[in-house]
C-alpha cells in the first residue's frame, strides 16, 4: 500500500552522509517492498549473498533487510546494532544471534552506526555464514546455523505486517544467488564508500 512504500530522495536532497550526486529511499521502519511473488535463493551447495547499504539508521528496534511468509525466515540487525540476527525459512528454525565481533570469528568488532554502512551476509550453501561490512572485513562467521537449504523471499525492509523494518536510509539492495568472494565484497564496499561526503 502507499501507506507503506518507502519515500524517494532525489539526487542532492538524500542524507548529508552521503554525495549529493547519490539518491537515497526513506524507510520509517513500517516501510517494506513486497515482491509479487516470493523469490527462492540458495539451496544445499548452492549459497547465495545478501548485500545492503544503508545510512541514518536508527537500532531502536531489530531490523530486517529481508524476510520470508514460509516459517517465518529473515536476515537483519538486532536492536542496538551490535549483531545480525538469522532465522531460517523454517518452521521449526528458531533465530540465531551472530555477535558482531573477533571472538566471534570476526576480523573486526563492529557496532552498526548511522553513517554509511553495508552488510554482506553470505551463506555458502553447505552450512557456514560470513557477514562482512563496508570496509570488506568479517564482522562474524556462524557454522552450524541451518542454513543449507532455500530461503524463499517475499518481502524486503521488514515484514508482511509493516514491522521490523528499516528506520533510515536505503542505499542499495543486492541479492545474489551465490556465495561472492570476499574480494567482491570488499570491491562492493569501495564502490558505496566512493559516496561518503
Amino acid at each position: 500500500t502507499a501507506a507503506r512504500q518507502p519515500v524517494a530522495k532525489s539526487r542532492g536532497n538524500a542524507n548529508s552522509a552521503i554525495k549529493e550526486t547519490f539518491a537515497s529511499a526513506v524507510c520509517d521502519g513500517s516501510s517494506y517492498m513486497s515482491l509479487a511473488s516470493s523469490e527462492t535463493i540458495g539451496s544445499f551447495g548452492s549459497g547465495y549473498t545478501v548485500v545492503f547499504v544503508f545510512v541514518n539508521a536508527d537500532y531502536t528496534n531489530d531490523t530486517y533487510f529481508v524476510s520470508s511468509s514460509t516459517g517465518n525466515g529473515y536476515i537483519g540487525i538486532k536492536a542496538g546494532g551490535g549483531d545480525i540476527i538469522y532465522k531460517p525459512a523454517a518452521s521449526k528454525a528458531s533465530e540465531k544471534t551472530f555477535v558482531t565481533d573477533t571472538a566471534n570469528g570476526g576480523s573486526v568488532s563492529h557496532t552498526f552506526g548511522t553513517g554509511m554502512e553495508m552488510v554482506a551476509f553470505v551463506s555458502d550453501g553447505n552450512n557456514t555464514i560470513n557477514v562482512y561490512n563496508i570496509d570488506g572485513d568479517l564482522i562474524t562467521t556462524n557454522t552450524g546455523s541451518g542454513n543449507s537449504s532455500s530461503f524463499p523471499i517475499d518481502h524486503i525492509l521488514g515484514r508482511s505486517d509493516g514491522t521490523r523494518g528499516l528506520d533510515g536510509e536505503i542505499l542499495d539492495i543486492s541479492i545474489y544467488n551465490v556465495a561472492l568472494d570476499t574480494h567482491l565484497i570488499k570491491g562492493l564496499g569501495n564502490r558505496f564508500k566512493q559516496f561518503k561526503s
